[in-house]
C-alpha cells in the first residue's frame, strides 16, 4: 500500500476534496468541511490528524446541538474521500462517531437538567415544528397499519421502516414538547450593553471576515441558521462580553481570535 503524502496539509485535502464535487454538492458540504478544517489548523499536516482528534471534534459538535448528524456527515464524506484517495493511511471517517456512554450522559443531563430558555423567535419555531412533527406523525401512524397487514413478517421492511420513523417522531415531539415548558425570554437576559441569551452578535477575525450570531439554550442551536448554544466554546467566550472586546477560544490548530463588533437585544 502506497504511504500517504506526510507533507499534504488538512487545508489542501480539503481543498483537493471539495473541487472533486458538483456545485451543488459542494454548496452544502463545505461549510461543515472548513468548519473542520479551521478548528484543527489550515496548515497542520493531515498525516499528523489523530483518531482521538476526530472524535473529540464529534463530541464537540454533539454538545452544541441537538442534532450533530448532518454536520458530521460531510466531514465523515471529507476523510472517507481522503482514505480512498490514499492521502491518508487509516480511515479516520470510523472515529467520528459519537460515544454510546457520552450519548447515554448527555441525554441523562438533558433529562435531569430544569427546562431551556428559549428566545422568542425559537418558542414560536419550535410549536412550528412540533405541528409538522403532529401532522407526519398521523401519517406514519397509518403506514405502520398497512404495514401490519402484510402477514408475512419475516422480511417486512416497510414495517421496520415505519416504525423506525414512528419512534423518531416520538422522541422529537417529547424532546420539543418539554423545551417548550421552559422560559421565553424576549430579550438580552443580560442587558443591551453585554452578550447573553438571545443576543445577536457580529463577529469579526484577525482576516476581517464577519458573522452573526445568535446565542440561545442548546436545544435551539442551529448552526446553518446562525443560532450557536451559549454551552458551545464559542458562546462560552461571547457570554457577558462588551461591543469591542476581543474574544479567544482554543483549538487544536491554535486560538481563534475574534472581535465582538455589535450587540443587539
Amino acid at each position: 500500500m502506497a504511504e500517504a503524502d506526510t507533507r499534504l496539509t488538512i487545508g489542501d485535502a480539503a481543498t483537493r476534496f471539495l473541487s472533486s464535487l458538483s456545485p451543488e454538492e459542494r454548496g452544502i458540504t463545505q461549510q461543515e468541511v472548513q468548519r473542520f478544517v479551521r478548528w484543527y489548523g489550515w496548515e497542520r499536516p493531515l498525516s499528523r490528524l489523530t483518531p482521538p482528534e476526530v472524535a473529540n471534534f464529534a463530541e464537540r459538535i454533539a454538545s452544541s446541538t441537538q442534532n450533530p448528524g448532518p454536520k458530521l456527515e460531510p466531514v465523515r464524506t471529507f476523510l472517507l474521500y481522503a482514505k480512498s484517495q490514499k492521502l491518508t493511511s487509516t480511515n479516520m471517517a470510523a472515529h467520528l462517531r459519537l460515544k454510546k456512554s457520552g450519548a447515554k450522559a448527555a441525554s441523562f443531563r438533558r433529562t435531569a437538567a430544569p427546562p431551556p430558555s428559549l428566545t422568542t423567535e425559537g418558542a414560536e419555531e419550535m410549536k412550528r415544528d412540533l405541528q409538522a412533527l403532529q401532522q407526519e406523525r398521523q401519517g406514519v401512524v397509518q403506514q405502520v397499519r398497512t404495514a401490519r397487514e402484510d402477514k408475512d413478517f419475516r422480511e417486512n421492511a416497510p414495517l421496520e421502516a415505519a416504525r423506525e420513523r414512528l419512534s423518531h417522531l416520538d422522541s422529537r415531539i417529547r424532546s420539543i414538547e418539554s423545551a417548550l415548558g421552559g422560559n421565553v425570554v424576549g430579550s438580552n437576559t443580560l442587558s443591551a450593553r453585554r452578550a447573553g441569551l438571545g443576543s445577536r452578535v457580529t463577529i469579526s477575525d484577525s482576516n476581517g471576515a464577519s458573522a452573526i450570531y445568535t446565542l440561545v439554550d442548546p436545544s435551539e442551536a442551529s448552526l446553518a441558521k446562525g443560532k450557536i448554544s451559549v454551552t458551545s466554546p464559542l458562546g462560552q467566550a461571547l457570554l457577558s462580553k462588551k461591543e469591542g472586546q476581543d474574544v479567544e477560544v482554543k483549538a487544536p490548530g491554535g486560538r481563534l481570535r475574534y472581535r465582538l463588533e455589535t450587540i443587539a437585544p
